[in-house]
Parts: structure tokens; C-alpha cells; sequence
């Protein structure tokens, strides 16, 4: 193959074969010459959301995603009547509500105030005397059940519940001897204040929420 058979064989499949060429002085060059100029080089800014979401709407997001964080405990349940040990209790993975007296932020932190919260149905709640706390479990005999219960003892099973971990936001820090009003769900116990040592002002709130 010579070279006028190899350029007649690349112009046949050229795909620009055939397009009309312009020259740079005639009119359609000139006609977009002048469409170049008169366009614009500023991008238009983008159109900004008319939605801005206030204070009170992360309030509601706090509020309807129910401040769900993992407190990390397990309940066990033992019944002292009986010749075997009743246990109720739920994976340490599993997540609980957590609402204690501080108030949502802007970005909708883990804790409400307490006088919004309702406890779910099906909470078990009880006042207890600490007698041990050990790594692994918390053991407390119950004086007062505010929701169906006839147990004398409930033991807490934590991660170490000697030393709470700062970390594990509103976690309840037992102490051996004192009174603590205990409020669960589906095994898991509810921290940031909704259980605490028990007060004039926590043991209003249980009356409240668990009216006999």
C-alpha cells in the first residue's frame, strides 16, 4: 500500500469526512465569534434551600429518633421464693432510650429533659438497695416494684460496673449501699437520670410515670 492509497483509505472512514470547514474570515466564524463574547464567563450561583432547620426542628428530630444509645447492661432477675434463679435478660449490643435533665442540642444530642420523657410501654421499673457491685454485675434488693414484679433481687450484668466507662454517655454509677430508682426495657437499663439515686424529685417522676 502506497501513500495515496493509505489517505484515500483514512479519509473514507474519517467521521469528519463530508463536514463543511468554515474559514476563519467568513460570516458563520464571525456569527460565533460573536456568540463566544456575549456569553457570559460568571456561573450563576446556585439557587439556595428555602429550608433552614431551626432549633425547635432538631428538637424534633432528638425527640423522634428517642435518643436511642447503647447504656450497656443486662438485667437478671432472681427470685429468692424460688429453687431456681428466673432470668430476663438481653444482649449487651442491644440499644435503650436514654433521656436524662439535659436539654437537646442543635444538633440533637443523646439526652432530653426528663419532664418530656414517657417511658415506652412494657418498662420495668423498681426502687433497690445496692449490695454489690462487682466487674461484671451490680446486685440490688428491691423494696418497692412500681411495675408488675415480686422478685427481691435484680443483679445489673455490665461490661464492668466497677469502673463506668466516661465514655458510655449517661451511665448509671452504682454505689454500694445507697438506694437507686432503676427504670428498663426489654433488659437494658435507661441511664442519663431516668435511674439514679433515689430523690424527693426522681421519686416524684416514677409516681408519675408508673401511677399504681
Amino acid at each position: 500500500m502506497n501513500d495515496d492509497e493509505l489517505m484515500s483509505r483514512l479519509q473514507r472512514i474519517d467521521p469528519s469526512s463530508g463536514v463543511p470547514v468554515h474559514p476563519v474570515d467568513g460570516p458563520d466564524a464571525a456569527a460565533l465569534l460573536e456568540q463566544i463574547m456575549n456569553e457570559p464567563i460568571t456561573p450563576a450561583a446556585p439557587a439556595k434551600n428555602p429550608y433552614t432547620p431551626s432549633r425547635k426542628a432538631w428538637w424534633g428530630f432528638g425527640v423522634a429518633a428517642a435518643a436511642l444509645v447503647a447504656v450497656g447492661a443486662t438485667v437478671v432477675v432472681l427470685d429468692n421464693n424460688s429453687s431456681t434463679q428466673d432470668s430476663q435478660s438481653v444482649q449487651a449490643t442491644s440499644t435503650t432510650v436514654a433521656l436524662s435533665d439535659v436539654p437537646v442540642g442543635p444538633i440533637g444530642s443523646s439526652c432530653i429533659r426528663l419532664e418530656g420523657f414517657q417511658p415506652p410501654a412494657g418498662t420495668v421499673a423498681f426502687q433497690g438497695t445496692v449490695e454489690s457491685v462487682d466487674a461484671g454485675t451490680v446486685t440490688l434488693t428491691v423494696s418497692h416494684w412500681y411495675t408488675a414484679g415480686t422478685d427481691t433481687q435484680v443483679v445489673l450484668n455490665v461490661p464492668d460496673a466497677s469502673q463506668p466507662s466516661p465514655a458510655m454517655e449517661g451511665a448509671v454509677n452504682f454505689t454500694v449501699g445507697d438506694e437507686f430508682l432503676v427504670a428498663t426495657t426489654d433488659g437494658q437499663v435507661f441511664g442519663c437520670g431516668v435511674s439514679g439515686p433515689v430523690s424527693p424529685e426522681l421519686t416524684a417522676l416514677y409516681q408519675q410515670w408508673f401511677p399504681a
